[in-house]
Formats: structure tokens, sequence, C-alpha cells
């Protein structure tokens, strides 16, 4: 009788798959209320965890603002694991233009937008790395297009 309560926290993470929303939840929760550290512990468990799941590799690297590259490792890997996820490109584009990396950061923005062609906020943020690089008809016409899409983006583009 023994036997059944020496279950490791591993052997029950695969029988209560809840336990990984529970822990993302947990570490978003801490993050969103400025304790990034811990956050990111909660969050780093979640990742060893449950190593396949995208949603906790992209929380985790919301997380790691104050540690670039590992952001940029972390929302790579949420990309490669769940492709079609536009808030990572859009996230990870904005980590690299933020790291000094303009031109993979434009490179990741489309890449978005191959998934995602109507997304106005990839074509934002392509327009404002663009014209980071001094490409002003390419910034013009990224801007054009967000603000078709969004006229809450078209206010912000009239504001530059």
């Amino acid at each position: 009788t023994t036997e059944i309560y020496t279950l490791s926290l591993h052997d029950a993470l695969p029988i209560y798959p809840y336990f990984l929303r529970a822990l993302v939840f947990m570490g978003t929760t801490l993050g969103e209320a400025g304790q990034t550290d811990r956050a990111s512990e909660i969050l780093a468990f979640a990742v060893q965890s449950y190593p396949e799941d995208a949603f906790a590799q992209f929380d985790l690297a919301l997380t790691l603002v104050n540690q670039p590259a590992k952001q940029i490792m972390a929302f790579r890997r949420a990309i490669e694991l769940d492709p079609d996820m536009v808030a990572a490109y859009e996230s990870l584009g904005a980590a690299l233009a933020s790291a000094g990396q303009l031109s993979n950061a434009i490179q990741v923005f489309r890449e978005g937008l191959t998934v995602d062609p109507l997304s106005a906020m990839l074509y934002y943020d392509l327009g404002l790395t663009l014209k980071q690089q001094a490409d002003t008809a390419g910034a013009n016409l990224a801007f054009s297009l967000a603000s078709k899409l969004d006229s809450e983006i078209a206010a912000r583009v009239a504001r530059q």
C-alpha cells in the first residue's frame, strides 16, 4: 500500500497534465505582478517538465527580459514547437530588434506574416524595424498595410 504514495513528481506529471497549466498560470501571474525572477523559476520548471509545450516556452520567454539570449532561444523554441504561434513571431522579432539584430528581426516578422498575412502588429513591427534600417519605402509600405488592418495602429502610425 505504501507503493501508491511513493510516486515522484515526475511520475505524476504525465498523469495530471493540468499541473502544467497551473504552473504556467502561476508563473504568468507572478510575472505580471513584477516578480519576474520567481516567475522565471516556475516557468523554467514547467518547461523542464513539459519540454514539448510551446505555450510554456513562450511564457517563459516573456519573463526573461533581462536575459536577451535566453529569451530569444525560448521564443525560437516556442515557434519550433508551434509554427503557427503568431505572438511568438511578434515577440521574437521585438527581442531581436531590441538586441540590435535588425536583419534577423525583419526576417522573423516576415516569417510571421507567412503564418498570418493579416497581422497588423507584425506589419507595424516590421515597419518600425525597416525604419531603423533606413528603408523608408519598405517601412511606409508596412505601416500602410498595418494601418489598413487596424485603426488603432493607424493612429500610432499617424503620430510618428
